[in-house]
């Protein structure tokens, strides 16, 4: 396997260049989405990629835990070629969420809520009531998923709902589990 010296460290080429395309894609998201969103977009793809090689290692690293008991610094050492892509591709689409033709569901990215989504419209559309019947209800059938899936899976005291769109005049529901 082709690898990346610095000093003592040594980084698996594929890997590398997979995090600085997506680092140049992530640049790309940030122009594109403008001034205001520029954070948010520029991060979502990084941190997806970073979540799925993550998941890569650490599913190999498992998956072979035998080989790696005997020598668990070898566990770091990346030129061994031990990345489980499609547990990878999982991890990476889960930090996405999901998308769908007329909604998405996405994972907020804000300090002190570990468990805050968002249920976000594509088209533009400021309020909920711009919607017709039927979107309005497939709308609130993708927040009550949502929400019971953190119920579920997380068991939270309480999940706070709000469309609020003071900082974006565009549909969107909040989902935050308190604990």
């Amino acid at each position: 396997m082709q690898t990346l010296s610095i000093g003592p460290l040594a980084f698996p080429l594929a890997p590398l260049l997979l995090l600085l395309a997506i680092a140049a894609a992530s640049a790309v998201a940030s122009l594109v989405a403008g001034r205001e969103r520029a954070t948010a977009a520029g991060n979502v793809i990084f941190h997806a990629a970073v979540a799925g090689l993550l998941a890569a290692r650490l599913t190999y690293l498992a998956q072979h835990a035998a080989v790696y008991a005997a020598t668990p610094l070898a566990a770091f050492d990346l030129r061994d070629g031990g990345w489980n892509a499609s547990a990878g591709l999982i991890a990476g689409a889960a930090w996405l969420v999901w998308r769908g033709r007329r909604l998405r569901v996405i994972r907020a990215q804000e300090e002190g809520f570990p468990a805050f989504y968002r249920v976000v419209w594509n088209a533009h559309v400021a309020e909920f009531s711009d919607l017709d019947a039927a979107d309005r209800q497939h709308c609130m059938d993708a927040v009550v998923v949502v929400e019971r899936v953190l119920r579920e899976r997380l068991a939270p005291a309480k999940i706070n709902l709000a469309a609020l769109g003071n900082m974006v005049p565009h549909l969107h529901w909040h989902l935050i589990a308190r604990f």
